[in-house]
């Protein structure tokens, strides 16, 4: 006889806006976390604690409000599975442990200029990837809004004898930035941190006038730091999720990876692994945009 253990499903967005968090992997020949949904947290990954994981579900994009969380994967009694990818902006990877598995990859930073100050359309220029500079159109003012997400931190790799912590998210920052129309505009695109231990790159617009600071990595059970509004510049800054808290003992899951901040708050925290098979799920995005992700629900004491 086997104990049974079923996924949770992921919580859905504090506003009804954004994503529901991915479900957490189940022992019925479904062991990997899901996707969440935008801005929402991946779910994390089942695990038996002896032969059997999964691995954790990948945090979702979402351009207007932070990354989601990358979902941990799931313990099989020598491992932790490959953790979820930190959703776009800025979201912290998933944690892995052992063998060829590879941490999740923190979410990308993101840049974003704007006029007039709400919107997108034909007035916002959105950009990803190693550009340095961009073009200004000849019609758009002197003054325009910048938003910025500094990169997600890769998820935690533990140490020997022990669980991992998730990634820590990427911060979020705003405000005026004057440019010259027809001009260009100095950019740097924050980069996601890659598997195994490795943190996120800050973004910033116009010569260090708007900066998000990057989410940093672990290398312990302790959850990586969310990207610090302490350290970001605008006229507005939040700080990034920090990644869940691994279990405490070898033979646990490890915590999921941060969300990331966005224009309505802090990014939520990942949900922490607490048992072999409680792999933690991934933070949500943006002041609760979009829900956590899914766990595994604890032993229910019940046999088939």
């Amino acid at each position: 006889a086997s104990a049974t253990n079923s996924g949770s499903s992921g919580s859905a967005g504090g506003n009804g806006e954004a994503g529901t968090g991915g479900a957490g992997g189940t022992t019925s020949g479904s062991p990997n976390g899901l996707a969440g949904g935008p801005g929402a947290g991946g779910g994390g990954g089942y695990g038996d604690g002896s032969s059997v994981a999964g691995t954790g579900g990948n945090g979702g994009d979402d351009y207007d409000n932070g990354g989601g969380g990358g979902g941990s994967g799931g313990y099989n009694g020598s491992q932790i599975l490959s953790g979820g990818l930190g959703g776009t902006p800025g979201g912290g990877g998933g944690p892995a442990f052992g063998g060829t598995n590879a941490a999740g990859r923190g979410g990308y930073g993101l840049i974003k200029v704007t006029f007039p100050f709400s919107g997108q359309g034909s007035n916002s220029i959105i950009i990803l990837g190693s550009i340095g500079t961009i073009q200004i159109p000849s019609t758009w003012p002197t003054t325009v809004q910048g938003q910025a997400w500094g990169g997600g931190a890769g998820g935690g790799a533990g140490v020997s004898g022990s669980s991992a912590g998730g990634g820590g998210a990427g911060a979020y920052a705003v405000g005026n930035v004057p440019v010259t129309p027809g001009g260009v505009l100095a950019v740097q695109v924050g980069t996601g941190g890659g598997p195994q231990q490795a943190n996120g790159t800050a973004s910033i617009i116009g010569g260090n006038i708007v900066v998000a600071a990057p989410g940093l990595t672990t290398t312990t059970t302790t959850g990586g730091v969310g990207g610090s509004a302490g350290l970001s510049t605008g006229l507005t800054t939040f700080s990034g999720g920090p990644g869940g808290v691994g279990g405490s003992t070898a033979a646990a899951a490890g915590g999921g990876g941060g969300g990331a901040a966005g224009p309505d708050g802090l990014g939520g925290t990942g949900i922490s692994g607490t048992a072999t098979t409680n792999a933690g799920g991934g933070g949500t995005g943006d002041n609760g945009h979009g829900g956590a992700g899914g766990s595994i629900v604890p032993n229910t004491g019940k046999f088939t």
